[in-house]
C-alpha cells in the first residue's frame, strides 16, 4: 500500500467476495506494523442502491461484518426515483457519487476497491464491444482518477488486480469468513453479466482470461 495512503483507509465494501477479501487483507496489513500504522482509521463505505426488496437489511448485514472486523461502517443510500432503463450505468454513477461525496467531506485521498483480474478481462471485452480505442482498451489501472467529473479526489486504488475471484473466495473459505453474492450479478439484463458468461467459451477457444488481461496491460504501456 505504501506510506502515502494517508491516515484514513477507505474501502468500497459491497459484501461480495472481492471486497470482503480486501477488507480482511487490509485488516491484517494494518496489524502487521502497529507502531507505524497506529494512527490509521478504517472506514468501509456500503452503498444501498434500493433497487431490490431487502437491500437495506443486506447493507446492515455487511455493516455488521465490517464492524466485527474493526472497521467503521457507513451505509450510504441512493435516494430518489430510480431509472427504468440503463440501470447498470446509473447505479454505478450513483454509487461513485455517494462515495466520492463521503471522501470529499472527510478529506480522504484514496478510495480502495476490490476489482480483480476478472474485472480487467470483462472491462476489456465490454469496451471492445463499444468500439473503444487504445485508452479505453487499456482497461483498469491500479491507480486511476475518480470516474466522475467534479471530483479532484479521491484517487481510485485497486490493490487486487493480480488476483482472481476464485482465489479470493478460496482465501475467505480458508479464513472462515462470510460474504454474499449480489443476485444482480447474475441478471442477464446487464452487459457485464452477459460478458462474464462468455468467458468460459472464450477460454475453451484458446482466448484465456490471462491473455485478455495481458493485452490490456500491453495497451496500457
Amino acid at each position: 500500500l505504501g506510506a502515502g495512503i494517508g491516515p484514513r483507509i477507505v474501502l468500497a465494501l459491497s459484501g461480495g467476495g472481492d471486497s470482503m477479501a480486501l477488507m480482511s487483507l487490509l485488516g491484517t496489513w494494518t496489524k502487521s506494523g502497529a507502531r507505524a500504522r497506529a494512527g490509521l482509521s478504517l472506514h468501509a463505505l456500503i452503498v444501498d442502491h434500493g433497487l431490490r426488496r431487502g437491500s437495506a437489511s443486506e447493507a446492515k448485514c455487511v455493516a455488521k461484518w465490517a464492524r466485527a472486523a474493526g472497521w467503521n461502517a457507513h451505509i450510504l443510500k441512493w435516494s430518489g426515483t430510480k431509472p427504468k432503463s440503463n440501470i447498470e450505468d446509473a447505479a454505478r454513477r450513483a454509487r461513485y457519487a455517494l462515495m466520492g461525496q463521503w471522501c470529499r467531506a472527510h478529506e480522504a485521498g484514496f478510495l480502495l476497491t476490490g476489482h480483480t483480474r476478472d474485472d480487467v478481462a470483462e472491462t476489456f471485452l465490454l469496451r471492445l464491444g463499444r468500439g473503444s480505442g487504445v485508452d479505453g482498451l487499456s482497461a483498469m489501472r491500479r491507480l486511476a482518477p475518480f470516474p466522475l467529473e467534479g471530483f479532484a479526489a479521491p484517487v481510485i486504488f485497486r490493490p487486487l488486480l493480480d488476483f482472481g475471484r476464485i482465489e479470493l473466495r478460496h482465501y475467505l473459505e480458508k479464513e472462515g469468513l462470510a460474504w454474499r453474492e449480489d443476485p444482480m450479478n447474475q441478471d442477464p439484463r446487464f452487459s457485464r453479466t452477459r460478458v462474464r458468461a462468455l468467458l468460459p467459451a472464450l477460454e475453451a477457444a484458446g482466448v484465456s482470461q490471462q491473455r485478455i488481461v495481458d493485452a490490456a496491460r500491453h495497451l496500457a504501456r
